[in-house]
């Protein structure tokens, strides 16, 4: 009896070993494909953020070089007009007044990458002027020589998405408080030439004249939102724009100063 029960125990520890080492190697196998799922996943997250980046180009340049910029003299110290919030509204009359489709609009759902339609019977996007501000102030910045950076919701847009979100009101940029100087004092030959008129609002902030894309929006100028601004001084409402924030970088301390 006694040796029957020695060999029972021995059956039941040698099965009960026997699934562990089982089990154990199952865990380590699970363990292992999921770390490859990780590590798989984060690769592919950094070659489609890479690839993301590199397509950046096909929104601004074929080849995303700025050659030969103006030479012009060195700017003089630029003093900003003061900003009352009674006048606000006036800070805008340079800008053009004009209708534009909002992402909802039939014509303009998914059409991320369609090009503007400004001769159509339906008013262009409005993310699809933004996206052309985008080229604009690009070659601007380009021809000025000034360097300046995408951030918030165009930075997002572009890297998440290589488009303009359809939903936002605006573009957004840094700049540095010495290339904000810079952009004021040639803000009659960004006007001119690019049909971008920059004026301060508390930092600079920019919206189209009816020189834009060579006067492509002329066909949809409009005077029925003007007594709307005169009533709510909304400009920003109604008529995409662009944003550009102060910044610097403090590189002894490592910090970052905005505005």
């Amino acid at each position: 009896m006694v040796s029957f029960l020695l060999k029972k125990r021995n059956r039941l520890t040698a099965k009960h070993t026997k699934w562990s080492k089982k089990k154990v190697l199952g865990i380590l196998l699970v363990t292992h494909l999921v770390v490859f799922c990780i590590f798989f996943s984060k690769i592919k997250f950094f070659l489609e953020m890479g690839k993301d980046l590199s397509s950046k180009k096909r929104l601004f340049h074929t080849n995303y070089t700025c050659t030969n910029p103006l030479q012009f003299p060195k700017p003089r110290t630029v003093t900003f007009p003061p900003i009352s919030s009674r006048t606000r509204i006036k800070r805008y009359d340079g800008c053009l007044r004009y209708k534009c489709a909002n992402y909802q609009e039939p014509h303009c759902r998914d059409n991320n990458f369609a090009a503007t339609d400004y001769d159509g019977f339906q008013p262009p996007c409005c993310f699809h002027i933004l996206r052309d501000m985008i080229r604009e102030i690009d070659d601007a910045m380009c021809t000025l020589g000034l360097e300046y950076y995408a951030a918030y919701g165009t930075l997002l847009g572009l890297v998440r998405d290589d488009h303009v979100i359809p939903w936002t009101a605006d573009n957004d940029f840094v700049v540095s408080f010495a290339v904000a100087v810079e952009m004021y004092e040639r803000r009659h030959y960004l006007e001119e030439q690019f049909g971008l008129f920059l004026f301060n609002d508390f930092y600079l902030r920019s919206c189209v004249t009816d020189k834009f894309m060579d006067g492509a929006l002329l066909p949809w100028k409009t005077d029925e939102f003007d007594k709307t601004l005169q009533r709510t001084g909304q400009f920003i409402n109604h008529f995409p724009y662009a944003d550009f924030f102060y910044a610097e970088v403090d590189w002894t301390q490592g910090l970052f100063i905005d505005e």
